[in-house]
């Protein structure tokens, strides 16, 4: 309109022909330039909807781990707490029976291999307890001072009786090196020695 009405530029004579195409090209343009904000809302609701549903599936996964790891540590904790129950006992009889025969040297060796092995599994047994700092990966050490010697001979008697009737040469050799004292976690210790000895055991 400034222009046809000489305002600015020169004032054009528009034929028929060009003015409707303008008209459609103004048309067009202007339908595209509404087109994308609503193209664009339409986009952004599908995105919303579809993150949505992702969390809600995440949470609801979630929520199915948390169950199962609820009730897997509450099994743990029933059977760990169960099996100490009979543990005690045998530990008390075991007892018992080493006061007993305090005369008899063969049956008093056989005791000692028992009531060294049920120490060992009551170990265990407090370690599954322990699962919750096991599962964390912060396993507590209790640090105490003890005879190494001593502890490597328990760790050895553990597995003597199992391995007198093969054919396995099994023997127990301290190198005089090794100190008599040290202070660290005296059941870790037994387990690392346990655990070598069935990994040896087994080859």
């Amino acid at each position: 309109l400034m222009t046809q009405a000489g305002w600015i530029f020169h004032r054009v004579e528009l034929t028929e022909s060009y003015a409707f195409t303008s008209l459609i090209t103004y048309v067009v343009l202007s339908l595209f330039l509404m087109a994308v904000p609503v193209l664009y809302d339409l986009m952004s609701r599908d995105a919303l909807s579809a993150t949505q549903r992702y969390h809600e599936a995440l949470v609801q996964k979630r929520q199915e781990l948390e169950h199962i790891s609820k009730m897997r540590e509450q099994f743990i904790s029933t059977i760990s707490h169960e099996l100490r129950t009979p543990m005690n006992a045998i530990m008390g009889f075991t007892a018992l029976l080493t006061a007993h025969f305090q005369d008899h040297p063969g049956v008093l060796k056989i005791l000692k291999h028992s009531e060294h092995s049920a120490e060992h599994l009551m170990t265990v047994i407090n370690d599954i307890l322990d699962y919750s700092q096991l599962h964390t990966g912060r396993l507590s050490a209790h640090a105490e001072k003890f005879e190494l010697r001593e502890t490597v001979h328990y760790a050895f008697e553990l597995f003597s009786l199992r391995l007198e009737d093969g054919s396995v040469q099994y023997a127990c050799d301290v190198a005089d090196d090794v100190p008599r004292w040290v202070l660290t976690d005296r059941h870790r210790l037994v387990q690392i020695l346990v655990n070598l000895q069935i990994g040896r055991a087994h080859v």
